[in-house]
């Protein structure tokens, strides 16, 4: 059975000793949220909660996750790195490349991409 320890919602001083923690624990990988924007309001509630409401708030860090894995590979030495889901709609696709592929050679190969999209209907980000 392999584990993945989620970064989600922890301040970034913490990600470091974590990470090393999961590591000498046996951990498979790290993964890491994704938000790039933080709507004011949504036009549904959110689907990961029983009451429908954001586990997260404006003031919640959200480190980039490419650049989280280039630095927390270097403290480890055999855990992955994965993105819980990126949005690369928001991204320059070039450019979000470029990065991933920094990453993994950065932690020799032990990153796994994860991507999701949104989805525009009438004008609502769904």
């Amino acid at each position: 059975m392999k584990f993945v320890i989620s970064a989600a919602f922890q301040p970034a001083e913490h990600l470091v000793a974590i990470a090393r923690a999961a590591d000498a624990a046996g951990y498979e990988a790290m993964s890491s949220s994704d938000h790039a924007i933080y709507p004011e309001n949504l036009d549904k509630p959110y689907p990961y909660t029983a009451d429908g409401e954001r586990r997260y708030d404006e003031n919640s860090e959200f480190p980039d996750p490419w650049v989280l894995a280039g630095a927390l590979s270097g403290v480890t030495s055999r855990l992955r790195f994965t993105s819980n889901v990126y949005v690369l709609p928001m991204r320059n696709p070039f450019i979000a490349a470029k990065q991933v592929a920094t990453a993994a050679a950065l932690s020799g190969n032990r990153i796994t991409l994860t991507i999701g999209g949104m989805i525009i209907v009438s004008g609502s980000v769904m």
